[in-house]
């Protein structure tokens, strides 16, 4: 209800710290065998007694991986970034947040060129551009109600040989809290968004609309209603969305949990949410390439009457502390997904030559999974954490004609496992380790893999750290997906770096 459209895909939340809390110098290298470099460096300082700001600059190198089939891939890339924070504390507990940052990579590639005898690989240079500014106000308008404003404008640019594009976003969202009683905590809140997107194609990636718009209006209202004061809590709300591909879209959720104790919590949900459609899907036409099956080449056209993806989501969860040293969280849902993208086939063009497909809403399915995941202190010295997740997914053609809808399911690991060891030991040395499990990917040809990740951390002394990593240990190299149109399939490599961080 509060995140809105495409939050179905999940939602990344990145909390930076306060500029007060980071005051100083700061400064970091990393070099390794495939990390080459990574230089950071930050200064804080103060304003005035309410006022403190911090400005950064990085500088990364990375080079390339090994292919499939021998060599090494030509996507080495650089990245530098630039960008401040400023925070006020102003009068009766305002704050004023103000940020940006801007950017500049190059990255080096090898892709495919889709031909009429099949894909043609070949080296190609793209440049990434972008900057961003945003400014935050919060007011406690009471002791009860607290509301925030904020707005931002991003440019991103994307030179790539066969696309380029530039994008421009400006956002106002608006959200206020409210401890309306000891029973009801309501928030609300509401947001307009403006994209616009600059594009130019090629042959082999073509845009219909060389400019596309797109607007994005919405307005939300949530409120926690204790029915039973700190034991059962139940949730209700709905995101109303308009945007200028599908119009208006309802998005309610509901949800209930129950507190038996201070050391357990049981809770379930049903939500409906959605995946707008996307420039690709309305906006442009991809020559796929030479299909050795069918002996003709493939073309994948968009469709301005593509609607959203639909998901209908239940979830059940159970989490629970015995031991103030030990808690685990269980977590078992069901999704059930209607109008899933789709590509079908039309009559053949070009005398019989060219396969066109069309992006349509004619997919359906399922899935269902759990997760399980667990924190343990062995001692006041060693902590362990672990994770499992199963994920089924079942795809219903329906009546669609995409021959490789189907094949969906198997780009899904079903099972994958994670163990971390934390253990802190004499002279301020830390020792982790992790290692990973992912199942097999059949659709990519990807066989399922065990990574093994390892980091002695040393605080020599006050304000400097030296690290030292190995990524990938006790394994050359591994698979974790497959050729792409952007790209070959590459290895990931056994790799190692050591890093040096001085803080003053």
């Amino acid at each position: 209800a509060l995140w809105g459209s495409n939050a179905v895909n999940g939602i990344i939340n990145i909390i930076t710290k306060n500029a007060a809390d980071t005051q100083g110098i700061y400064g970091s290298e990393l070099v390794g065998n495939y990390d080459r470099s990574m230089t950071d460096v930050r200064y804080g300082g103060k304003i005035n007694d309410n006022g403190y700001y911090r400005v950064y600059g990085k500088n990364d190198y990375s080079d390339g991986f090994p292919l499939v089939g021998g060599g090494v891939d030509n996507n080495n890339w650089s990245n530098s970034k630039v960008g401040f924070r400023s925070d006020f504390n102003l009068t009766s507990g305002n704050k004023l947040t103000v940020q940006g940052d801007a950017y500049s990579a190059i990255v080096n590639e090898s892709s495919f060129i889709p031909e009429f005898s099949g894909y043609v690989p070949f080296t190609d240079k793209f440049k990434i551009t972008g900057a961003n500014i945003l400014g935050r106000w919060t007011e406690k308008n009471s002791d009860d109600m607290t509301s925030t404003f904020q707005g931002y404008f991003d440019y991103f640019g994307f030179d790539y040989t066969l696309f380029e594009s530039k994008i421009y976003t400006l956002d106002y969202d608006y959200q206020t809290n409210w401890k309306a009683s000891e029973r009801h905590d309501i928030t609300w809140g509401a947001s307009a968004r403006l994209v616009e997107a600059q594009m130019q194609g090629s042959d082999t990636l073509s845009t219909n609309d060389s400019i596309l718009d797109q607007g994005i209006l919405s307005a939300f209202l949530q409120d926690q209603i204790a029915l039973v004061p700190k034991s059962v809590f139940l949730t209700v709300g709905s995101k109303l969305e308009y945007n200028s591909f599908v119009g208006v879209v309802p998005e309610p959720s509901v949800s209930i949990s129950w507190l038996p104790d201070d050391k357990q919590t049981v809770w379930a949900s049903i939500s409906h949410a959605v995946r707008t459609p996307s420039i690709r899907e309305t906006n442009l036409n991809l020559n796929a390439g030479f299909d050795p099956i069918t002996g003709l080449f493939d073309q994948q056209l968009y469709n301005k009457d593509f609607d959203s993806e639909e998901l209908t989501a239940y979830e059940i969860g159970y989490r629970i502390k015995p031991t103030t040293n030990f808690s685990i969280d269980n977590t078992a849902y069901i999704n059930e997904y209607n109008k899933l993208s789709t590509l079908e086939p039309l009559a053949l063009t070009n005398g019989g030559t060219v396969q066109p497909f069309q992006f349509e809403n004619l997919g359906a399915g399922h899935s269902y999974g759990f997760e399980t995941s667990a924190l343990w202190d062995v001692t006041s010295r060693w902590n362990l954490k672990a994770n499992y997740s199963y994920i089924n997914l079942l795809l219903d053609q329906g009546s669609s004609q995409d021959p490789n809808f189907q094949s969906q399911s198997g780009q899904v690991p079903h099972n994958q496992f994670m163990l971390r060891s934390q253990l802190f030991l004499p002279h301020d040395v830390q020792f982790i380790n992790t290692g990973y499990y992912v199942d097999s990917l059949p659709s990519y040809s990807v066989n399922s893999y065990f990574r093994f990740d390892t980091e002695l951390l040393w605080k020599a002394m006050p304000g400097l750290e030296i690290s030292l990593v190995g990524q990938n240990m006790f394994d050359s190299q591994h698979l974790e997906s497959g050729n792409t149109l952007a790209g070959t399939a590459d290895y990931i490599p056994e790799a190692y770096y050591v890093k040096v961080a001085v803080r003053y």
